[in-house]
């Protein structure tokens, strides 16, 4: 009985590093910098927030861009 526990707890704990590593490989992905804010409905009569001026960065092409696209 001892051995079955001990293999049952074994395999419970590759299951959890597997899912953790899996759960921090997925965080990383994305971009750098400040997330996006969606685009609200502009309701006529109210003004709207300013828009920045600031350049736009250049977009460069990443290894993964092909699965999402």
């Amino acid at each position: 009985m001892a051995q079955s526990f001990a293999g049952h707890r074994r395999k419970m704990a590759i299951t959890l590093l597997a899912l953790t590593a899996f759960g921090l490989a997925a965080g990383g992905c994305g971009r750098r910098g400040e997330p996006e804010r969606p685009e609200a409905a502009v309701i006529p009569g109210e003004k709207s927030a300013p828009a920045t001026d600031a350049p736009a960065k250049e977009d460069r092409p990443f290894i993964l861009d092909s699965l999402i696209q």
